[in-house]
Formats: structure tokens, C-alpha cells, sequence
């Protein structure tokens, strides 16, 4: 079945298999929609960082994710994860350091980063009418 949409939270609770097209060509085939090599992003708040701002955390959270690059995007904490168990390890460091961890989740669903790679990616064959491919 062919689906197509701009509501990728939508379309991620319906596929396990995603083929991205542009300009009618295939231009990437996921059939498993984590992107292999591709650190995650995964949102922290801190609790009583609505008030605060989440800055004054910054290096602590950074130190107890030993090595992980962490920076701050609005009101929240932002670190990026090689996979589900070093996001899992890297909570559970949070909670050994005693920062009071109010939410913590990937950034974004995988369906919207595999798009997102998209801007990696060759592109489409050239339009032999001279026309462009637009992406």
C-alpha cells in the first residue's frame, strides 16, 4: 500500500517500512527507519527549569553523560544517542548524579530523522528536460 503525507507523527504509527522518492525516483529505501551510524537527539528537562531555563544544568548533565555533547535548545537539555541502550544508560547516569530528571524522550519520531537524513543524500537524477527536481 502507498501512502503519502506531511504528518509524519501520522504516517509513524503506520509503517514499519519507508521508501523516501523525489522528482518520481527513489532516492532511499529504510526498511528499518533508524539511520545506521546517526547519533539521535533526545530532549531532558530538569525539573524547575520552566523558570529557570535549562542552562544552569548544562554542565552538569554533561558530565554525567561523560563524552556526550549536550546543548541547550529552547527550554530544554538536548543529547545525542547512537541507540535506544545508550539513551537508557545515559538516563540512568542522570539519575546516579542526582539530576532531578522531569522528562526525557527522543527529540523527534524515527520517520521525521530518516526524512530529515534525506539532506545527506545524492540527489535525484538529473531532469533530462531541464526542469530541476525540487526537494
Amino acid at each position: 500500500m502507498l501512502v503519502s503525507s506531511h504528518v509524519l507523527s501520522e504516517l509513524e504509527e503506520m509503517v514499519d517500512d519507508a521508501v523516501f522518492m523525489s522528482a518520481g525516483a527513489t532516492v532511499e529505501h529504510r526498511p528499518d527507519l533508524a539511520a545506521p551510524g546517526r547519533l539521535r537527539d533526545w530532549r531532558l528537562r530538569v525539573a524547575g527549569t520552566r523558570q529557570t531555563g535549562p542552562e544552569p544544568w548544562r554542565e552538569a548533565v554533561e558530565r554525567a553523560l561523560d563524552g556526550v555533547s549536550v546543548r541547550v535548545e529552547r527550554r530544554d537539555l538536548v543529547a545525542g544517542f547512537a541507540d535506544e541502550q545508550r539513551a537508557a544508560d545515559g538516563l540512568r547516569a542522570l539519575v546516579a548524579a542526582e539530576i532531578p530528571v522531569a522528562e526525557f524522550a527522543p527529540a523527534s519520531g524515527d520517520l521525521e530523522s530518516a526524512f530529515l537524513d534525506l539532506k545527506n543524500l545524492p540527489g535525484p537524477p538529473s531532469d533530462p528536460t531541464g526542469g530541476g527536481s525540487a526537494r
